[in-house]
């Protein structure tokens, strides 16, 4: 029986850290799901240079570290304008 999967993967770990930090300077949106949130939805943000730690929540006067939350790439991210909300690509369907 194979032993369950402990820790973290530092291969991706490392690979998204290089994403988020190439996208410091850009201003670019980061979307992310913090802990508790339905797993349909994302939140978006984004990377101050002052503050690397932390996203800032787009649209609300918060932070979140980094290393608490789950990073979307921007292909599964799909805008509902009618809502209002980020929904999850491969959770539309679910």
């Amino acid at each position: 029986m194979k032993e369950p999967k402990q820790g973290i993967d530092i291969q991706e770990f490392e690979k998204k850290a290089n994403e988020i930090i190439a996208n410091v300077g850009k201003k670019e949106p980061i979307y992310f799901q913090p802990k508790g949130i339905n797993p349909k939805y994302c939140e978006v943000g984004m990377i101050h240079e002052t503050d690397p730690n932390y996203i800032w929540y787009m649209y609300e006067p918060c932070k979140v570290l980094i290393s608490e939350v789950k990073i979307i790439p921007k292909e599964n991210v799909y805008y509902d304008k009618k809502s209002r909300e980020y929904l999850i690509i491969n959770n539309l369907n679910k």
